[in-house]
């Protein structure tokens, strides 16, 4: 039985369809130039569902980690000691599409009314399932799950992958997940690989939770990305992603604080290099009285980037303090970044701006690292990989090992400093 979470995302699909550069969020990320509707279209019919068969292979656990789960195509395949991930507060489960949880579905619906649009209906009507992690109790270690890129029996005519990824924290749980986007399949080089991926929570009075996305995908590769985040009264989370894969990405991320005293961070970091074209998007959404959030988003730019952040604040959500900065570092003679922050303000009596810079990198500081026994090219790294890292203070310690290595790889692509 279809339930009505795929049952409306079939009705959206069917009934509009796929964006234009007519409208305003994909204005500057026009898909019938970048990429042509037929992949799309292919991609889109693609029948047959995947079935969970629940015989985990088991992974090994790294170090600082309470968990592990690897997924492939949207389906749960390697998994370590779950008793592990119990003691540490988490349970965790895979479901298929036509039995998810209530919680999902009302988040999921809600969505789809809120972005009623053709690629996040898409995602929600073709998902194979989703993975839910329930956070009860407080960990100090981060779960991590690993989203791969595989290979199928569509292979030859597409390559499409549609995870999901909701995350449940309890009334007065605090734990953080890593999302890990990663991987290149082999594939036909006439094939454009598209992933289209969605990450929902819901945080319950009183939680805490630290959520990070790491999106690394390979070079030929296209990535759609919806997040919604539910946050509670007295509830706050802290949601940071970075970007280094993808030849086109094109991201939302939506954070409603529904509940007095609701607080969120969000922190980002890309590194739009040779080729890629990268548009992001953020809103801060204030339901209620007395929240509060920030947003701080630093990207390194060689060739086109977009950011689009909204402040959106509700009518009766006075004595919101909400902030939002977008910084972009140009790094060549042909790069361009467009940053658009913007406010929607519906009430009076808050405290809600925005910032953004665009510059390139000060000559004066490569040359005073120059005098300190670095290279031209050393300086310019150790610049950029500041500035970057510069948006993500607040990130736990595997976080920052982890990003620290995406960085390294990124900065030894010697394009990125040759301009500098």
């Amino acid at each position: 039985m279809i339930n009505s979470l795929r049952k409306s995302a079939e009705e959206l699909f069917g009934r509009i369809t796929w964006p234009s550069a007519d409208e305003e969020d994909w204005r500057r990320t026009d898909l019938a130039r970048l990429l042509p509707r037929g992949i799309l279209d292919s991609n889109a019919n693609l029948a047959g569902e995947i079935q969970d068969e629940e015989n985990y292979l088991t992974s090994s656990l790294p170090e600082g980690f309470a968990g592990r789960v690897i997924s492939e195509n949207g389906v749960v395949t390697g998994l370590s000691s779950p008793e592990l991930l119990r003691d540490a507060g988490f349970n965790l489960w895979w479901c298929a599409l036509d039995d998810v949880p209530e919680t999902l579905k009302v988040v999921g619906e809600a969505e789809l009314n809120d972005s009623a649009e053709r690629i996040t209906a898409w995602h929600y009507r073709d998902m194979p399932g989703c993975l839910i992690l329930e956070l009860t109790g407080e960990s100090d270690k981060p779960v991590l799950v690993e989203e791969r890129l595989k290979c199928s029996k569509y292979t030859r005519k597409s390559l499409f992958s549609a995870p999901h990824l909701h995350i449940v924290a309890a009334s007065g749980a605090k734990g953080a997940v890593i999302w890990s986007l990663e991987g290149t399949p082999e594939h036909d080089k006439s094939i454009t690989p598209i992933l289209n991926g969605g990450l929902t929570a819901s945080v319950s009075p009183g939680a805490k939770l630290d959520i990070t996305l790491r999106q690394n995908l390979g070079a030929s590769i296209v990535a759609f990305l919806h997040g919604r985040i539910e946050v509670e009264e007295n509830a706050s989370v802290k949601f940071r992603e970075s970007h280094f894969g993808t030849t086109l990405l094109k991201t939302r991320t939506r954070v409603l604080l529904k509940d007095m005293k609701a607080d969120a961070q969000l922190n980002g970091i890309y590194v739009a290099g040779e080729g890629k074209h990268y548009d992001i998007g953020t809103i801060q959404e204030h339901r209620a009285a007395h929240t509060t959030s920030n947003a701080l988003y630093n990207g390194a730019v060689l060739h086109r980037a977009i950011f689009q952040g909204l402040i959106d604040v509700w009518p009766h959500a006075a004595k919101t303090d909400a902030y939002l900065t977008n910084n972009n570092l140009i790094l060549s003679a042909g790069a361009r970044s467009d940053s658009l922050p913007k406010l929607n303000i519906l009430t009076d009596d808050v405290k809600c701006s925005h910032g953004s810079t665009t510059g390139r990198l000060d000559k004066n500081q490569i040359f005073y690292l120059e005098t300190r026994g670095y290279s031209p090219e050393e300086a310019t790294r150790e610049l950029i990989r500041g500035f970057l890292l510069k948006a993500f203070d607040n990130a736990p310690a595997s976080v920052w090992k982890m990003l620290e290595s995406d960085i390294d790889a990124a900065m030894s692509v010697s394009s990125l400093w040759a301009d500098g």
